[in-house]
Formats: structure tokens, C-alpha cells, sequence
């Protein structure tokens, strides 16, 4: 009696893959879920932080509507024209 070893190694292929068979498609499913429950997490961490900083940008906007007109700090091209500013830099008069 004699053996063939490409037919025996093909049908213990077959059959230790037919074994293994639902705890593979069970692991499978199971990594989908934990990255899908991953995803998840990341987006909802992701819409939070999102949230603090709308929240953040609105309170800032009304701390800064809140405070009294005359005491915000204000950009030199928004002050007024024809107010000399007293920080000026003035060129020195020759002569």
C-alpha cells in the first residue's frame, strides 16, 4: 500500500480548515464589532470636543459683547479716523 502525499496533505488541509472554520469567522466577527464600538468612541470623543470648544468660542463672544465699550482693546485700523493716537510714533521735527 502506498500513500500520495500531495492528495493527504490536501485533504488534511481541508479538513483542519473545516475545523477551525467557525472560530475563525467568530474571531472575525468579533474584531469587527470592537473596531466598529473603536470608531464609535473616537467619534463621539471627537463631536465632544467639538462641543466644548463651540462652547468656549460663545461664551468668549459674550464675556467680550459684556464688558464696557471704552475699556476693549481695539485694533489700530479700527479706531476712529482723525484721533491722533497718543502712542504715536511722530517723525522728529528738523530745524
Amino acid at each position: 500500500m502506498s500513500f500520495n502525499g500531495f492528495r493527504t496533505d490536501a485533504a488534511v488541509t481541508r479538513e483542519g480548515l473545516e475545523a477551525v472554520a467557525p472560530m475563525a469567522i467568530e474571531a472575525a466577527l468579533k474584531a469587527e464589532r470592537m473596531q466598529l464600538e473603536s470608531e464609535a468612541k473616537r467619534r463621539q470623543m471627537i463631536e465632544m470636543d467639538l462641543q466644548q470648544a463651540r462652547y468656549e468660542a460663545s461664551l468668549a463672544e459674550r464675556r467680550y459683547a459684556a464688558c464696557d465699550p471704552e475699556n476693549r482693546l481695539l485694533r489700530p485700523s479700527s479706531r476712529r479716523v482723525g484721533k491722533p493716537r497718543s502712542d504715536a510714533w511722530r517723525p522728529a521735527r528738523r530745524g
